[in-house]
This record gives structure tokens, C-alpha cells and sequence, in this order.
């Protein structure tokens, strides 16, 4: 015991052993764990991207030239000097005798304005004019002369004047159309009785190569206030 130990000190030499050596060790703690893993990286979705396509190059053809032709030369022909027995204004295929103004294929003796295939001395559709072409004028039948009557509004008005017309006389001498030409004025009602009394009037009709014809004939009406 302790306590017998100090009391053998006392009295008695002890040879004192060494006590053993102590051996000590540190023991380092061990590290703390490592942190975790990050967390998966986020993955970009790739876009293919297509090469722009480069245009090939145009070719360029050289044109092939075109040997210009030369224009040929047109020589005119040389025009017979020697003159035929035409007369000026007349026509290709005139003939002997013909008249300005005639057509290819009528008939020596033939009217202007006649038609082709009629007959010598025929008569045309449309009246003549009077001392045109051989046309005689008409003449007036004095009986049937006819006066005409005065208006009474001119009368009144004390108006004189005159009429001029341009009738067409008919080969069996009555009057057809009737066109005024000029007049006072149809307010006096002068138009209306000249072509009253005319359309009554009798004509031997004009005539042409002793034929008689439709005529335009120009009669003027006198009205005089008596």
C-alpha cells in the first residue's frame, strides 16, 4: 500500500526503479467527409446549323455572233417612157370614151352615179340635180299653182317674207320631200303654208336623154302683206 511504502522510505533504503516509460501517442482526429458531388451540369440542346449553300456561279455563254446581212440592193424598175392615150384622172382598165369619175365595167353612154348591169337610158334611184348630166329643169303647170295662204300671226304682225325650199319633183310631176333652205322664221308660221301649197303644185318633170327623172328643184315663196 501507499501508505506502507512511505513508511519503508523512512526506515529502509530502498533502490528506487525507474518507472517504465510512457509511451504517448496522438492519434490525429480523422478528416471531416468530403462535401457531395455537384450536381449534373445542364446539357444546351445543340442546333444542327446547315453551311449556307454558295450559289454556283451563272455561266456566262458568250452570244454567238450573228453575221449581220447586208440589205441587197432593190433597183427599181426602169418605167417605160413611151405614154399610152390615157388622159389624166382616168383610171387602170378605163376605156375609150370613158368619163372622170366613171367606174371599171360600165358602158359608154352611162350616168354618174348609175349601177352596173343597168341599161342605157335608165333611170337612177336617187333624184338628180337639175342641169347636172343633161338634166333638164321641171316646169311648173301654171293651173295648179296653188297661192299660199297668208298666216294670220304674220298678218298680224304685219310680217312680210320669203321661203326657200328644195323639193324633189318626181317624173310623174308631183312634189315629194320638201326641205326648207331658209325662212323668216317658222314662228309666223310661213314654213308651213309654203309647203302646204307646193306639195299641191304640178310639174312637167325633168327630163334626161328624153327620159323623165326625180328632180331637186329649189322653189322660193314670196308672202307680201297686201
Amino acid at each position: 500500500m501507499v501508505f506502507g511504502g512511505l513508511i519503508l522510505t523512512s526506515f529502509l533504503s530502498v533502490e528506487s526503479v525507474p518507472p517504465p516509460p510512457i509511451t504517448i501517442s496522438f492519434v490525429a482526429a480523422p478528416p471531416p467527409p468530403p462535401p457531395p458531388p455537384p450536381p449534373p451540369a445542364r446539357h444546351k440542346k445543340t442546333t444542327e446549323v446547315k453551311p449556307k449553300e454558295i450559289p454556283k456561279p451563272t455561266e456566262i455563254v458568250q452570244p454567238k455572233v450573228v453575221p449581220e446581212e447586208k440589205p441587197v440592193p432593190i433597183t427599181a424598175p426602169e418605167e417605160d417612157s413611151s405614154e399610152d392615150d390615157g388622159v389624166d384622172g382616168g383610171v387602170e382598165g378605163g376605156v375609150e370614151g370613158g368619163v372622170v369619175g366613171g367606174v371599171v365595167g360600165g358602158v359608154v353612154g352611162g350616168v354618174l352615179g348609175g349601177m352596173l348591169g343597168g341599161v342605157d337610158g335608165g333611170m337612177l334611184d336617187q333624184p338628180l340635180y337639175a342641169g347636172i348630166g343633161g338634166v333638164t329643169n321641171p316646169e311648173l303647170i301654171p293651173k295648179s299653182k296653188i297661192k299660199p295662204t297668208y298666216p294670220e300671226i304674220a298678218r298680224k304682225a304685219k310680217v312680210s317674207g320669203q321661203v326657200i325650199l328644195q323639193a324633189v319633183v318626181r317624173k310623174d310631176g308631183t312634189v315629194g320631200d320638201i326641205q326648207v333652205l331658209r325662212s323668216p322664221g317658222s314662228k309666223f308660221g310661213f314654213d308651213e303654208a309654203a309647203i302646204a301649197a307646193v306639195k299641191q303644185w304640178r310639174y312637167k318633170p325633168g327630163l334626161q336623154n328624153g327620159k323623165p327623172v326625180d328632180v331637186y328643184f329649189t322653189i322660193v315663196v314670196d308672202f307680201v302683206l297686201q
